[in-house]
């Protein structure tokens, strides 16, 4: 691939946000392409991309110097623990919105053939559809995890922008599409509709009340089974974050959303990230939500450069298993742990044979108690509304 077509260099000066050596600063330690760069890209683990082009975005133009903004933050912080190879590809060439859908498709696509992260900064969360695409171009099936306070799914309209980006991924990749996850969404921001559209297609939802404080901890199942995970800057308050369209009184956390993005990173299975609708001209004075926004990418990288190696990259068949017979069910279910990080795995039966998803030892400790966990039902309700081995259809809304 002839990356010097589809980037322009990346331009921008690094704060000293972080406080010790500047030779250790993360900025550093990550290659910056150009024309001249003689750049292998299977050489790298994560590749960053900044996209300013955003007239589909909530914030109209606002989110165009995002990626500037937030690499200028970002490379200024303290390096990582371990070492992850890292490039800058710089920012995504086109003249129209659609080019720059082909663009990040392609690249996208190439990335993640030679197990490369694409890491998207900037743009409206409408650029989840070419990432999207670049999954289902595989011919496999994946999975969509979503941080927004909101559900951008509107039925009656026909645009395919950020307020109703959801519809257009699903309708163009509903062969490939294994499970969809909303976090952090808040009740009184969707309707009955979009609520509808959640249970007929059994997606999984975790209201902003269900992961608060401790209970972020059953978050990290969920985006340890996304293959994409893509980030709406507007699900974090607007008093931690700032720079987002509109003014949101509640919200995740600033430490919450970082939490999450470590726990995506650590994903085994996640193959792409993006971090959307930053809106550096709303911010405050001090830069507070670029500089969350810096920091919510750090810990993700964080993540990635200590993963696991689990399942599915080791064998389920290698962890301790546990088997529980729900008596009031007449059902066994195998569980398995890996003892050494205690992360958990539920088996769910199919037609055909079975499949394994995450799970946490919550579940485990439920179902000892004759309880059903939430997660394994859901991906039996979805099993058996199958027809075959694939989805012919998500079921729009009423």
């Amino acid at each position: 691939m002839e990356l010097e077509y589809y980037f322009t260099p990346a331009k921008f000066s690094v704060e000293r946000v972080f406080g010790g050596d500047a030779d250790i600063r993360l900025g550093n330690n990550i290659a910056l392409f150009d024309s001249k760069s003689n750049i292998t890209l299977e050489d790298f683990d994560v590749a960053v991309i900044g996209i300013e082009k955003c007239a589909n975005s909530k914030t109209g133009s606002g989110c165009a110097k995002a990626p500037g903004a937030i690499r200028s933050k970002l490379y200024g912080l303290s390096g990582l623990a371990r070492e992850l190879k890292i490039v800058d590809l710089g920012n995504i060439n086109g003249k129209t919105i659609k080019d720059k859908y082909i663009v990040l498709k392609e690249v996208t696509a190439y990335l993640i053939k030679n197990s490369v992260i694409p890491l998207v900064i900037g743009g409206g969360q409408d650029y989840t559809i070419p990432m999207a695409d670049a999954l289902s171009s595989k011919g496999e099936e994946w999975s969509l995890s979503i941080i927004d306070s909101k559900i951008d799914y509107i039925k009656e309209s026909r645009k395919a922008d950020s307020a109703n980006f959801l519809k257009k991924v699903l309708s163009d990749n509903k062969q490939h599409i294994n499970s969809v996850t909303l976090l952090g969404v808040q009740k009184y921001l969707y309707s009955s509709g979009q609520e509808q559209l959640v249970n007929s297609n059994y997606f999984n939802l975790l209201r902003l009340g269900e992961i608060r404080d401790e209970a972020i901890k059953k978050a990290e199942p969920y985006l340890r089974d996304a293959d994409l995970l893509s980030i709406d800057v507007a699900a974090v308050k607007s008093s931690d974050m700032p720079a987002q369209a509109g003014a949101m009184p509640n919200g995740l956390f600033s430490n919450e959303i970082c939490q999450l993005a470590h726990y995506a990173g650590l994903s085994d299975k996640l193959k792409a990230f993006g971090l959307f609708e930053l809106a550096p001209g709303f911010d405050s004075n001090f830069e507070s939500g670029v500089f969350l926004s810096a920091q919510i990418v750090w810990h993700f990288l964080e993540g990635v450069s200590a993963r696991h190696n689990d399942f599915p990259v080791r064998d389920i068949e290698s962890y301790s298993m546990f088997i529980v017979h729900l008596e009031d069910y007449e059902v066994d279910i195998r569980f398995f742990n890996n003892t050494q990080n205690g992360r958990w795995w539920v088996e769910v039966p199919d037609e055909d044979n079975s499949s394994i998803i995450s799970c946490c030892k919550q579940d485990y400790d439920e179902a000892i108690k004759n309880i059903i966990p939430e997660k394994w039902i859901i991906s039996v309700k979805k099993s058996s509304s199958i027809s075959g081995s694939k989805k012919n259809s998500f079921t729009d809304s009423d």
